[in-house]
């Protein structure tokens, strides 16, 4: 009886059972990603060009500069691209694109603001014009295409028309690109066609 006593007395005692844990914390969900629009895709690729063309501008080749024209022309003609990205690709061509002093880059630049038009446009053709013209050689081939691109454009705006008429005193040689331009006006108002008509009648007598 000692033994069994002294047995119960040393046994182990039975082992609890360990209280309940709380699951383990889940970690926060991340909020789904936002998926981009195409046109917020778009807009982000025009950015990131136009960043790229006016760091690199200045070392690009005649034909690599020449398509990033066609590329930002293409851009601001499409519809579906927004106004802030249109403004954007129109200061490049106010702070880098006009100061380029590559022949045929202006050349084609001239005639991308012709097809893309607007106030901002012809404003930067004005530039270019008196640029060339006020060369010691003259840059011909950006007068002409800076004219016809004028032309194109036809803005009735005072300002504008008389620039045009302003160059009818100018050198006999370019006489012919302004009359040229000044097709562009067939359909403008009556009292536009009138002023350009009278001033190109006064020229007629006098330039060869």
């Amino acid at each position: 009886l000692l033994i069994l006593g002294l047995a119960l007395a040393f046994a182990p005692a039975p082992a609890r059972a360990a209280p309940p844990q709380d699951p383990p914390a889940k970690p926060p969900e991340k909020p789904p990603e936002k998926v981009k629009t195409p046109e917020e895709l778009k807009a982000e690729e025009i950015r990131d060009f136009l960043k790229l063309y006016e760091e690199k501008l200045s070392k690009m080749t005649d034909e690599d500069a020449i398509a990033g024209i066609e590329k930002m022309k293409a851009w601001y003609l499409d519809p579906k691209v927004g106004e802030d990205e249109k403004s954007a690709i129109m200061k490049v061509f106010s702070v880098k694109v006009v100061k380029q002093r590559r022949e045929a880059y202006l050349e084609v630049a001239a005639k991308a603001l012709g097809e893309m038009g607007g106030d901002s446009a012809t404003l930067l053709l004005k530039y270019l014009v008196d640029f060339s013209l006020g060369q010691k050689t003259v840059i011909e081939n950006v007068v002409r295409a800076g004219l016809a691109s004028l032309g194109k454009i036809a803005s009735p705006k005072p300002g504008d028309v008389k620039f045009l008429t302003d160059l009818l005193k100018g050198k006999d040689n370019y006489i012919g690109f302004v009359a040229s331009a000044a097709q562009g006006y067939a359909k403008a108002p009556g009292a536009v066609r009138r002023d350009i008509f009278e001033e190109l009648l006064k020229r007629s007598e006098g330039t060869f």
